[in-house]
């Protein structure tokens, strides 16, 4: 049996190890454990058996929004509800916290989010900023900047209608080496 809970301190190591192996997350421990204080219900798991088979955690992005800042789930488990399961056991405990939920979504993601209701808000693009094209500030789709390091900056682009053909087109006419689109969802 499937036990969507949230996490428990002392399961924190084993819970940052899946994020690691299963999203990808490159948060140090102390990273982690730093936003597990903030909102501890923001991190939620399914287990079967013992065994951690999906992850979600997020944490605060300004006043009333929660960004979700991961969700897996472990191969062998894929395409059997559980992501979407765990994304809405994380949002019933976000609602205590936030009216909103927001997140990045790589390309090969968004379906899901859409398919659970989220709506794309935003392009955020990552470009070298030796590679930013001349006048990129005048550009008409461009409303937030955000410097990332000496080397990065997310432009963050506002579109009518959203479409996978114009993230690859403002990849392009940007220099960008990374594009995500934000999605929200209002709880």
């Amino acid at each position: 049996m499937k036990d969507y809970r949230t996490v428990k301190e002392n399961e924190l190591e084993e819970v940052h190890k899946f994020d690691r192996n299963y999203v990808g997350s490159e948060d140090s421990f102390e990273e982690f454990k730093d936003r597990y204080e903030e909102i501890p219900e923001s991190f939620v798991v399914c287990v079967e058996d013992g065994e951690i088979i999906a992850d979600v955690t997020g944490k605060m992005e300004g006043e009333n929004t929660i960004g979700l800042q991961s969700i897996g789930v472990k191969e062998g488990y894929k395409r059997q509800g559980i992501g979407s399961q765990i994304l809405q056991f994380f949002e019933e405990k976000a609602e205590k916290y936030a009216d909103k939920v927001t997140l990045a979504s790589a390309d090969n993601i968004e379906d899901f989010y859409r398919a659970n209701d989220y709506k794309p808000v935003q392009i955020m693009l990552q470009v070298k900023k030796n590679k930013l094209p001349e006048n990129y500030r005048e550009k008409e789709e461009i409303v937030k900047e955000k410097e990332v390091d000496s080397e990065t900056v997310f432009l963050y682009a506002e579109f009518e209608d959203y479409s996978k053909e114009l993230r690859d087109k403002l990849k392009e006419k940007f220099n960008a080496f990374e594009v995500n689109a934000i999605y929200e969802k209002k709880l």
